[in-house]
């Protein structure tokens, strides 16, 4: 797993269970609560249809004008989709403008 798959893991564990109590490290390096806070407004919704029903997966915003990183397998197979930001905020299209197959990555 990439470093940014387990900041995303930890970040969508921590937002479901509500768990992001703050916690004071001595060391001065951030503890787990400190970066879900810091990363969480970044993280982004994506669901759309496929073929096959319903689909829906995680990306984050890389730019403050919307460029997202996700997965590849969360859009390679929608026919319609959209996107809802953490302030609530929902698009209902996107455009793939890149994409690395072996990386499983999508922009």
């Amino acid at each position: 797993m990439t470093t940014f798959q387990h900041v995303l893991a930890i970040t969508l564990i921590a937002l479901s269970t509500g768990s992001v109590a703050s916690q004071t490290r001595t060391d001065g390096t951030p503890s787990t609560a400190d970066i879900v806070r810091s990363v969480s407004p970044a993280v982004v919704f994506v669901q759309g249809l496929t073929e096959k029903g319903k689909y829906s997966g995680a990306g984050f915003l890389v730019t403050s004008d919307g460029l997202i990183v996700t997965a590849l397998h969360v859009i390679e197979d929608l026919t319609v989709g959209g996107v809802r930001l953490s302030n609530g905020d929902i698009y209902d299209t996107f455009t793939v403008v890149a994409f690395d197959r072996k990386r499983d990555l999508a922009i």
